[in-house]
């Protein structure tokens, strides 16, 4: 691994909570501060934490572990209002991390999403979940929000699913007519890979705002995911894979080898 893209573990961070943190917020960094996803000024650099001021964001799945550093990053990004859903069970957990308004992801459409935001503007949606349906919901929100950015869009994720960006929501987005009078609704996909050499200017400074003893950890200004611990290391790799099947809520899964292994 390059040093330039490792850095310094926190004394008040653990090692299973640092294993979760670099490959969840580079997803997020590219699809928030690269061109191929929203393309905005980062906070490491110049003005990057003023980029939200006076605008809100809607991020998709604000309890999941790319969701709970979206919701963060969005904060140091200075975005006045962030609006997010999650399950019941994890709403004071997201609000904890920076989230304005956290909705019951079970019962919350489009409609809600839009009165949450009111009348601020919505510079883009992020979708952490990236599934066909909750693609879909980005598009209809962005669609009838009371005012958007000029350069808004639905940034998802890139996942292995063959049809992807959802065919759906990219035929929602190209709707004309009263269902779509903030006009269309492009969907980028992002995969965040920070090693790759084009994506080190982002992955670099990340890495460095992140870690040691001055970095966002550190100063708490960045949480890692909460940690449900597997024990058994490679041993126990399918029993982690089944938990993650059947679902876990607001944890990031670790596996972690036996004491002397």
């Amino acid at each position: 691994m390059p040093s330039s893209l490792i850095a310094p573990i926190p004394t008040s961070t653990s090692f299973e909570q640092a294993a979760g943190i670099s490959l969840a917020t580079m997803a997020v960094a590219i699809a928030f501060y690269h061109t191929i996803g929203y393309g905005m000024t980062p906070p490491w650099s110049t003005g990057g934490e003023k980029v939200g001021k006076g605008k809100s964001m809607v991020i998709l799945g604000g309890a999941s572990s790319v969701g709970q550093y979206a919701v963060q990053l969005a904060k140091l990004s200075g975005f006045e209002k962030i609006v997010t859903n999650s399950g019941v069970e994890n709403i004071e957990m997201v609000k904890a991390l920076g989230a304005d308004i956290v909705l019951d992801r079970k019962v919350s459409g489009a409609r809600e999403f839009v009165e949450a935001v009111g009348e601020m503007e919505v510079a883009f949606v992020f979708d952490a979940i990236s599934a066909p349906s909750t693609q879909r919901l980005g598009v209809e929100i962005l669609q009838a929000v009371e005012k958007r950015s000029a350069d808004s869009c639905l940034v998802t994720l890139h996942t292995v699913h063959p049809d992807h960006p959802d065919p759906e929501a990219v035929k929602l987005g190209l709707k004309e007519g009263k269902e779509n009078a903030n006009g269309k609704v492009e969907i980028r996909q992002v995969l965040g890979l920070g090693s790759q050499k084009d994506l080190r200017y982002l992955s670099e400074p990340l890495m460095g705002a992140l870690g040691g003893e001055e970095g966002w950890i550190a100063k708490r200004k960045f949480v890692p995911n909460r940690v449900r611990l597997v024990e058994g290391g490679l041993g126990s790799v399918d029993e982690a894979l089944e938990l993650n099947r059947k679902g876990v809520s607001g944890v990031k899964v670790v596996v972690r080898p036996w004491d002397g292994e």
